[in-house]
């Protein structure tokens, strides 16, 4: 149920590599961006659906924060030009007149550092691992950023769908807080009792009330993520899907994680440009030449042009300290592979340990728990329908079935979050076959 396929940054922010890296681990058949007019519409359009499809392409062509990472590149890669190019050529003058003016000394000279022109490749390499470094971390930032998406869409959905389920509920406990007021006044049932009803409708508004302000609470984050204008009205879809019928293996989602995280991808690309910096440091320091061409001339004299160079002796600074540091770096950028890695293990197995409860709870919710709550109220209204029981404890039935949905509703929520997290754990899609009711 992740996410992706044709996938084209915003205008201005094109990277191929970049494209591919989220392209290949979001849905196959994802747009990006979606459509301008499409937007438009959701915006203008009263009580517009929008899809989670449509809401995480939204929020890649639209959210501010998301955009701002595509410009990252293009800094980090403005950045790297500048690496790769050589240093400016260096013109050196002097013009000298002797103490009484009987004679002037001109000289000029061109020169440049050779050593930097012979590492060039070597700059340029470096350049480039790091620019792949920066593009892996920025896709792995927006996959995490398509996670908070997610996450944000469907906590809408489960509020909404909750938030329905009070409404039926304060309306039972108006029925009931109704017929104990008449109840009352007939002298069947006392003071005490008819406290009792009432108290039951004022928990339920309040609970009502609560439910209203997760609502506006959890749409107001999907619109900041999606970057809607706050005067616009739309919604979301309203159920969600049932529960795959693949079950995919902590030892199968190992092996997608170790491949798919670009976060340990970066990591490993950094450790592989650190290796080849080191060259680079020990000859900046130990090989500094310059070679050029001077012309000199004495006013007495013919003018004189030849060839200079200028070599560094490497008496105090032989590179020992670049390469002491970048040896230690490199430790250091191989113990956070190492920790990423072993975090993604974690990650993975903790999140698949949690679906898994989510599923099995929510199966049994869906096989145990509701057609047992359906069966108590039917009964109970068989019941009632034979003067066995009272009114108060057929709504209480009633009452009871509303409550499991909810839990129902709850539960299958967090399976779908849970899922957004374990694709999060994973770095990128698991692919979703056909579902079982829900």
């Amino acid at each position: 149920m992740f996410l992706a396929g044709c996938v084209t940054l915003p205008r201005g922010y094109a990277d191929a590599e970049l494209e591919s890296s989220i392209r290949e681990r979001l849905k196959d058949d994802f747009k990006i961006p979606v459509d301008e007019a499409r937007v438009q519409a959701i915006q203008v359009t009263t009580d517009t659906l929008v899809t989670l499809d449509e809401a995480v392409g939204i929020a890649l062509s639209n959210n501010p924060s998301i955009l701002a990472l595509y410009a990252e590149l293009s800094i980090a890669k403005a950045e790297a030009v500048g690496a790769m190019l050589p240093d400016n050529p260096i013109l050196r003058g002097e013009f000298l007149v002797t103490s009484d003016n009987a004679g002037e000394k001109t000289a000029i000279a061109v020169s440049q550092d050779l050593v930097d022109l012979l590492l060039m490749p070597l700059k340029k390499r470096v350049a480039k691992g790091r620019i792949d470094q920066r593009r892996l971390n920025i896709a792995y930032e927006i996959l995490d950023a398509v996670a908070v998406v997610k996450k944000s869409y469907l906590e809408y959905q489960r509020d909404q769908q909750i938030l329905e389920l009070h409404r039926s509920v304060v309306v039972t406990a108006e029925a009931e807080a109704e017929l104990s007021k008449r109840q009352f006044g007939e002298g069947n049932i006392n003071a005490l009792d008819l406290a009792r009803h009432q108290d039951v409708l004022h928990d339920a508004i309040l609970e009502l009330m609560r439910a209203e302000a997760e609502v506006r609470h959890s749409k107001e984050l999907v619109r900041r993520l999606l970057s809607f204008d706050i005067d616009r009205d739309w919604t979301v879809e309203k159920d969600f899907p049932g529960l795959p019928s693949r079950v995919w293996t902590a030892e199968e989602l190992l092996v997608l994680g170790h491949g798919l995280r670009l976060d340990l991808a970066a990591a490993e690309k950094r450790v592989e440009v650190l290796k080849s910096e080191v060259p680079l440091a020990r000859f900046n320091a130990v090989i500094d030449v310059e070679a050029g061409i001077g012309r000199e001339k004495e006013s007495d004299q013919l003018g004189k042009t030849g060839p200079e160079i200028g070599i560094a002796l490497p008496l105090f600074d032989r590179g020992q300290a670049d390469a002491s540091r970048l040896r230690f770096e490199i430790v250091q950028a191989e113990n956070q592979v190492e920790a990423i890695f072993r975090d993604i293990e974690r990650e993975i197995l903790t999140t698949h340990s949690q679906l898994q409860t989510e599923r099995e709870s929510t199966e049994y919710y869906r096989q145990v728990i509701l057609p047992m709550k359906r069966s108590v109220l039917e009964a109970a209204q068989a019941h009632y329908n034979f003067m066995l029981i009272g009114v108060y404890d057929l709504l209480q039935a009633k009452k009871d079935q509303i409550s499991a949905q909810q839990r129902h509703i709850e539960t299958l929520a967090e399976y779908w979050i849970k899922y957004a997290e374990l694709e999060r754990a994973v770095g990128g899609a698991l692919p979703v076959d056909n579902a079982t009711q829900h």
